[in-house]
């Protein structure tokens, strides 16, 4: 039987080894690769583990592989706080594709119709994502909003924040309203960049007044969001079409003349 020294030793040179086994994957924001660190069985364990309880906002999923993409970064001259979610469909397809199987399918009366990731991660580096990441900027009653993709870091400590609010809640139909008639304003919350108040009697010498939403907490965000008036909210939805947009044409396609769409979450990685 190997001695602890030796199997301490092996241990030390396997990690060595993985530290620096990495894999390339596309960030559309950034339009290049980068390179991550593989998908251990560690931490596939854990995002079974969080799909076992997922509710339908995928909030654990949401946490757990912010931590993965955290700990698996190797370029230091990337800040994942400013990749985003259009970034993290990439890196959620890549490391399935790469590191669990290409092999996916859906099953349409009874057949089994299979789907080739490969050829998904292909598509999506050569999709134009131009539009989808340019800041969206618009005015309403003297304030004026900056709204872009969420981060991942914003997605990540809003719906921590919807968790703790939720968690206890009973999933039942009243409880999933409740839910969702959160959802609207928590949503809007990781969209805006900034907001700056405008007015016309404000000394020309001195800058407006603004508040930069990645400079703040997920409470905080919500807070500052109580102030914007309804009619620039609802002009969000230009920025979370053009995030649709590219869900859409990477993640959804018909089959049998049936419209299916692979739903990346926890589940997704088993």
């Amino acid at each position: 039987m190997q001695d602890q020294e030796q199997f301490n030793q092996v241990l030390s040179k396997l990690s060595a080894r993985n530290a620096t086994r990495g894999i390339d994957i596309w960030i559309p924001s950034l339009t290049r690769g980068v390179k991550f660190k593989r998908l251990s069985l560690t931490q596939q364990k854990q995002l079974i583990k969080s799909s076992i309880k997922e509710t339908i906002l995928k909030i654990d999923y949401g946490k757990n592989i912010y931590d993965i993409i955290k700990a698996n970064i190797i370029d230091e001259q990337v800040d994942i706080d400013k990749l985003t979610t259009v970034d993290l469909i990439v890196i959620g397809l890549t490391y399935r594709c790469e590191d669990i199987g290409n092999d996916y399918g859906f099953y349409i009366d009874g057949k089994l119709h299979e789907v080739d990731l490969n050829e998904i991660v292909k598509k999506a580096r050569t999709l134009d994502y131009t539009e989808v990441f340019e800041i969206e900027k618009f005015m309403s009653d003297n304030i004026h909003v900056q709204a872009g993709v969420p981060t991942i870091k914003a997605e990540k400590e809003i719906n921590e924040l919807l968790y703790d609010q939720f968690k206890d809640i009973i999933e039942t139909e009243d409880g999933m309203r409740e839910i969702l008639s959160e959802l609207y304003i928590h949503e809007a919350a990781k969209y805006i960049d900034t907001i700056t108040m405008i007015d016309e009697d404000d000394d020309p010498d001195n800058p407006p007044v603004s508040i930069v939403f990645n400079e703040l907490s997920a409470d905080q965000r919500l807070q500052a969001l109580e102030h914007v008036p309804l009619s620039a909210l609802n002009k969000l939805t230009t920025v979370s079409d053009k995030v649709q947009r590219i869900e859409r044409e990477l993640l959804h396609m018909t089959i049998e003349q049936e419209d299916v769409m692979i739903d990346i979450n926890s589940t997704f990685f088993t």
